[in-house]
């Protein structure tokens, strides 16, 4: 059923309008007169829904945790991960900054735009680090929501005796245009028995 009525040339609603169901609807308008017979032409008017700040930014994961080796403020500034949120809306509706709640110390800093979050200072072996993230959209009022970053700070494992080697020489994994950000595209398999691993993309 069409969300829109017509009477004596108004075209109106009757129902709610949601643009993130349907952006877009075309109504088709008959206009007749009274003759004998009766004449008539068509029209077809295209509706398009504006947004509405209507959706929060959504972050990807409830909870972000990672494990980093132990860091020495001389070693500089190092990223610590990236966490991404969504919104469903769009235009300046959309648009997400991210910021550090408060709590967080100098040690640790956001980038506003990207997300990607870096460290600066001596972190030891056994030490938590717990942040809470905010995102905001640009909308008028904005909206937000916020998650947790959990960084477990370890040593860095010995030498391996054995050569680490992969499950295959060649993996090949398959994505689609659509998929959003953080998307998982395959796991990379090794063989090893060692509980902790880093991998670099190079």
């Amino acid at each position: 059923m069409s969300p829109f009525v017509s009477n004596e040339g108004v075209i109106s609603t009757h129902s709610a309008l949601n643009r993130e169901d349907k952006p877009e609807h075309s109504v088709e308008v008959i206009v007749s007169d009274n003759g004998s017979p009766s004449l008539q032409s068509t029209a077809t008017v295209v509706i398009q829904v504006l947004d509405a700040n209507d959706n929060r930014p959504k972050f990807t994961d409830k909870l972000f945790q990672v494990k980093l080796l132990k860091q020495h403020k001389h070693d500089g500034k190092q990223e610590v991960c990236r966490v991404v949120a969504r919104d469903d809306d769009e235009g300046s509706n959309a648009a997400i900054t991210y910021k550090l709640q408060d709590g967080a110390n100098e040690q640790f800093q956001i980038d506003p735009l990207t997300g990607v979050v870096t460290s600066h200072g001596d972190f030891w072996p056994g030490n938590y680090s717990i942040l809470t993230i905010k995102a905001t959209d640009q909308g008028s009022p904005s909206l937000s929501s916020t998650t947790r970053l959990d960084i477990e700070w370890v040593h860095r494992p010995p030498l391996s005796s054995k050569p680490i080697t992969f499950d295959e020489p060649h993996f090949n994994f398959a994505v689609m245009e659509t998929e959003l950000v953080t998307h998982m595209v395959g796991i990379i398999m090794m063989e090893t028995h060692w509980p902790l691993l880093w991998f670099d993309i190079v």
